[in-house]
């Protein structure tokens, strides 16, 4: 199941509020083998900036919308480690 993210940077230019965005699809399954949200978040901003969208640099004014994908995340992240204990 892929979940819609999207990333979003405002910015003023010539005195108007202007947004960057970008959506993008990813598995919660997938990203259920990393323990921490903040491991997640690290790597969907490796992902955002080798899509080259956003620079690097940019990140920190990055905002991202996926709260429908870190409920999924957690859910499935239970899930996965259910299966990793039954297979030991």
């Amino acid at each position: 199941m892929l979940i819609k993210i999207t990333a979003i940077k405002f910015e003023t230019i010539g005195g108007k509020k202007v947004g960057r965005a970008f959506d993008f699809k990813l598995d919660p399954k997938k990203m259920a083998v990393h323990k921490t949200e903040a491991t997640v978040k690290k790597k969907i901003d490796e992902y955002v900036v080798k899509s080259g969208v956003f620079k690097k640099e940019e990140l920190k004014d990055v905002r991202y919308d996926m709260a429908e994908f870190l409920q999924e995340w957690k859910k499935q992240k239970l899930v996965v480690e259910a299966e990793q204990l039954k297979n030991i």
